[in-house]
């Protein structure tokens, strides 16, 4: 067994949807992902934003949009 240091710790959703700021977005490896970060938006800020997810032209990954409710 090897000890490892100063290796990050992955960011979870709620994070990412924390940081992300009106009209950014992310591209997610797969609908699942993409799920899970849509959740995290709608989930932590669901009085001010909604998710907004598209799957792009390989079919396999989507972008999830994080923006303001109107």
């Amino acid at each position: 067994m090897k000890i490892e240091k100063n290796i990050a710790f992955p960011m979870n959703y709620a994070e990412i949807a924390r940081e992300m700021e009106d009209g950014d977005s992310v591209l997610c490896e797969s609908k699942n992902k993409a799920c899970l970060l849509g959740q995290g938006i709608r989930n932590l800020l669901s009085k001010d934003y909604k998710p907004v997810t598209r799957k792009q032209k390989d079919g396999i990954q989507y972008r999830v949009w994080k923006l303001k409710k109107k």
